[in-house]
């Protein structure tokens, strides 16, 4: 009894202590989960951002729903629980691949029609932004080209976000220099 009340304060503790260093807090919603563990089993005091994992894209680049919309609707409804939580739209993860990400961005159209997709969403289920896991640039059927190309995909989406009220942009990368060609000075712009 006393160990398990030493590492439940030492849970609260570090908790604490990681809470009061970081303003936020990102949890994963995953598609996966859905009618298992639902939107009201989250708890919105603890988690500032919840990315909704995952959706996919179109040939065309548009974004896909993988899920179902009436999760995004429940998602959507813990803004009245709690006014300060953002929601994100997380697209692509392992399953998704590279080969789409790396066929979009390399797509003057294809990278507008990402952008006009992403605004709908947003819009549609009131959502506070887009986060890009492409895993990963160059690789699982990339190019080359990928690293640049991935950059000019993030300025288009932030070009349309910004022109639409200031949406949120973040984008998931390996810390593995194999995993990938990230330039993360140009992401961080």
């Amino acid at each position: 009894m006393l160990l398990k009340l030493i590492v439940l304060l030492f849970a609260y503790v570090s908790l604490d202590s990681a809470s009061a260093a970081t303003d936020k807090v990102f949890c994963y919603y995953e598609t996966w989960n859905e009618g298992i563990f639902g939107p009201d089993d989250i708890d919105v005091n603890i988690c500032t951002h919840i990315n909704y994992a995952f959706m996919g894209i179109n040939e065309d680049g548009s974004l896909r729903l993988d899920g179902s919309d009436s999760m995004l609707k429940s998602l959507s409804g813990l803004k009245s629980k709690n006014p300060d939580l953002k929601l994100i739209l997380s697209v692509g993860g392992w399953n998704e691949g590279s080969t789409p990400f790396s066929n979009v961005a390399a797509d003057a159209e294809k990278k507008a029609n990402m952008a006009d997709s992403t605004l709908w969403y947003l819009q549609t289920y009131n959502f506070d932004g887009l986060d890009i896991d492409w895993e990963y640039p160059g690789q699982r059927g990339g190019t080359p080209a990928d690293q640049e190309n991935f950059i000019d995909m993030l300025w288009v989406l932030r070009g349309k976000f910004n022109d639409n009220g200031g949406y949120l942009l973040t984008t998931a990368v390996s810390n593995d220099p194999d995993a990938g060609a990230y330039n993360i000075g140009a992401i961080s712009e």
